[in-house]
Protein backbone atom coordinates (compact mmCIF):
# COMPACT_ATOMS: atom_id res chain seq x y z
CA UNK A 1 0.00 0.00 0.00
CA UNK A 2 2.28 2.70 0.84
CA UNK A 3 4.55 1.70 -2.27
CA UNK A 4 1.04 2.36 -4.82
CA UNK A 5 0.73 6.04 -2.59
CA UNK A 6 4.44 7.01 -3.14
CA UNK A 7 4.15 5.87 -6.75
CA UNK A 8 1.00 8.13 -6.43
CA UNK A 9 2.36 11.39 -5.50
CA UNK A 10 5.01 11.36 -7.73
CA UNK A 11 2.35 10.55 -10.23
CA UNK A 12 0.62 14.03 -8.82
CA UNK A 13 3.71 15.82 -8.60
CA UNK A 14 4.86 15.08 -12.03
CA UNK A 15 1.83 16.46 -13.96
CA UNK A 16 1.90 19.32 -11.55
CA UNK A 17 5.75 19.88 -12.96
CA UNK A 18 5.15 19.30 -16.60
CA UNK A 19 1.85 22.06 -16.64
CA UNK A 20 4.18 24.48 -14.54
CA UNK A 21 7.31 24.35 -16.79
CA UNK A 22 6.13 22.90 -20.02
CA UNK A 23 9.08 20.60 -20.17
CA UNK A 24 9.02 16.83 -20.09
CA UNK A 25 9.28 15.08 -17.21
CA UNK A 26 9.71 11.38 -16.85
CA UNK A 27 9.44 8.48 -13.56
CA UNK A 28 12.27 6.80 -13.53
CA UNK A 29 13.92 3.75 -11.42
CA UNK A 30 17.09 3.43 -9.60
CA UNK A 31 19.09 0.54 -9.02
CA UNK A 32 18.03 0.82 -4.98
CA UNK A 33 14.23 0.07 -6.21
CA UNK A 34 13.41 3.81 -5.28
CA UNK A 35 11.88 5.86 -8.07
CA UNK A 36 12.31 9.49 -9.10
CA UNK A 37 10.96 11.99 -11.32
CA UNK A 38 13.30 13.37 -14.13
CA UNK A 39 12.62 16.84 -15.11
CA UNK A 40 14.18 17.86 -18.95
CA UNK A 41 15.41 20.91 -18.46
CA UNK A 42 18.07 20.01 -21.41
CA UNK A 43 19.02 23.12 -23.59
CA UNK A 44 21.38 23.26 -26.90
CA UNK A 45 24.40 25.42 -26.78
CA UNK A 46 27.73 26.02 -24.40
CA UNK A 47 25.50 27.94 -21.68
CA UNK A 48 22.05 27.34 -19.94
CA UNK A 49 18.99 29.74 -21.32
CA UNK A 50 17.34 32.14 -19.26
CA UNK A 51 14.19 29.84 -19.96
CA UNK A 52 16.00 26.81 -18.41
CA UNK A 53 17.57 28.79 -15.37
CA UNK A 54 13.34 29.76 -15.47
CA UNK A 55 11.58 26.50 -15.88
CA UNK A 56 14.26 25.15 -12.63
CA UNK A 57 13.12 27.80 -10.60
CA UNK A 58 9.49 27.26 -11.27
CA UNK A 59 10.05 23.29 -10.49
CA UNK A 60 11.72 24.77 -7.06
CA UNK A 61 8.58 26.11 -6.03
CA UNK A 62 6.10 23.75 -7.01
CA UNK A 63 7.90 21.06 -5.01
CA UNK A 64 8.58 23.65 -1.82
CA UNK A 65 4.60 24.19 -2.39
CA UNK A 66 4.38 20.67 -1.83
CA UNK A 67 2.54 19.22 1.07
CA UNK A 68 4.44 16.32 0.70
CA UNK A 69 8.24 15.87 1.64
CA UNK A 70 9.53 16.34 -1.91
CA UNK A 71 13.45 16.64 -2.73
CA UNK A 72 14.98 18.60 -6.02
CA UNK A 73 18.13 17.77 -6.98
CA UNK A 74 19.66 20.26 -10.14
CA UNK A 75 22.13 19.12 -12.48
CA UNK A 76 25.78 20.86 -12.49
CA UNK A 77 25.23 21.83 -16.00
CA UNK A 78 21.29 22.36 -15.58
CA UNK A 79 20.14 19.01 -18.07
CA UNK A 80 18.40 17.82 -15.62
CA UNK A 81 16.21 18.00 -12.67
CA UNK A 82 15.69 14.97 -10.30
CA UNK A 83 12.82 14.97 -7.73
CA UNK A 84 12.23 12.63 -5.31
CA UNK A 85 10.65 11.82 -1.91
CA UNK A 86 12.91 12.79 0.94
CA UNK A 87 13.48 9.71 3.42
Amino acid sequence: MLKNKSEEKLKTMAVRLEKATGRKTEIKSLNDGSKIIFLDTNYEGPYAPKSTWDAIKIARAVVRRSHTPFQITVHPSAVGCRISLKK
